[in-house]
Formats: structure tokens, C-alpha cells, sequence
């Protein structure tokens, strides 16, 4: 497959199986009677479960009354679709972002939770003559994912226009 082709496929994929709210990919996503996907995260409350009012309506087709009103259980085989789609986890501890496994080693790379990292210094310990090993945490802590700030954004205008909406 050429790299056009790769960039397109993925372009495609993103584009369709993404949360249209928060713009990222995600293994609990729901669907609803519209048939539009949303990810758990987006539509339900963390505390219990019910459906977000910004969600009586579908954000992408505006019919009313297409998700359940409670968190469903999310069947084991449609994660793993979403698997076999390329949505993966960080494998950091503590890292919970879900994204492509083609974003995955950009993300590696930036990710604030990755193991500290052992550098080997060049001058010899007084009392041997081994190189001493110290260790220096990342400097990953200071940088912000541009795709997570994007998402926040978009979805943060999402929600305005949304509750616009609902007032009228």
C-alpha cells in the first residue's frame, strides 16, 4: 500500500469510527437508533450512568431519544472490533489515552507516564572506576498533547453550540 493510499485508509477510518464529540478513537463506544456512534466518555455521566442532557439529542443528526438513558454494558466483541480497527491503549501505567496505533509512537514519545529512564554518565565514580547511573525523569511532564487540546476544544464548542440549541 502506498503512503497516499495508508494516509487515506486511515483518514477514513478516523473520520468514521472516531467519537464525533471529542474527536478521538475509543474502545466503548455506543450506538445509537440513528446509528451514529458516540463514545461512552461523551455520553454518559461518570457518576451514574445516566445520559448527559447535552445528549437528548443525537450531536450529529439532532434526532431526539437515540442513546439509552444508562450506561449499557459494552459487548466484549465490539471492542475488539474496535481493536481490529486499530484503536489501542497507552501501555504506560497510568496512561489511560485510547488512540490510533499509527498515533502510537508520536504518543510514546510525549507521554508524561512513561517509565523514568536510566542515563549513563560519562564520568567515573571517585571511589571505582565504573561509569556512575542516575536517575532523570523525562521532561515529558511539560508537554501537552496537541491532539488532546484540539479534542477539548472541539468539543468544548461542541457542547456550547449544543446547549444553544437546547435552549431554543
Amino acid at each position: 500500500m502506498s503512503n497516499e493510499s495508508e494516509r487515506n485508509t486511515h483518514e477514513m477510518v478516523e473520520f468514521r469510527y472516531s467519537c464525533p464529540v471529542c474527536l478521538s478513537p475509543r474502545l466503548k463506544m455506543v450506538t445509537g437508533m440513528c446509528q451514529h456512534r458516540m463514545c461512552t466518555g461523551c455520553l454518559y455521566n461518570r457518576e451514574d450512568g445516566t445520559l448527559k442532557t447535552s445528549m437528548s439529542k443525537c450531536p450529529t443528526c439532532q434526532k431526539p431519544a437515540v442513546f439509552p438513558l444508562k450506561r449499557p454494558d459494552i459487548p466484549e466483541d465490539n471492542i475488539l472490533i474496535q481493536k481490529m480497527l486499530g484503536v489501542t491503549q497507552c501501555p504506560n501505567t497510568n496512561c489511560f489515552t485510547e488512540l490510533w496505533e499509527w498515533e502510537l509512537s508520536d504518543h510514546l514519545k510525549k507521554c508524561s507516564h512513561a517509565p523514568v529512564k536510566i542515563a549513563t554518565l560519562r564520568r567515573k565514580s571517585p571511589r571505582s572506576s565504573r561509569s556512575m547511573s542516575v536517575l532523570s525523569p523525562t521532561n515529558n511532564e511539560t508537554k501537552i498533547f496537541q491532539h488532546r487540546t484540539r479534542s477539548q476544544r472541539l468539543a468544548k464548542q461542541w457542547e456550547t453550540v449544543s446547549n444553544t440549541h437546547l435552549r431554543k
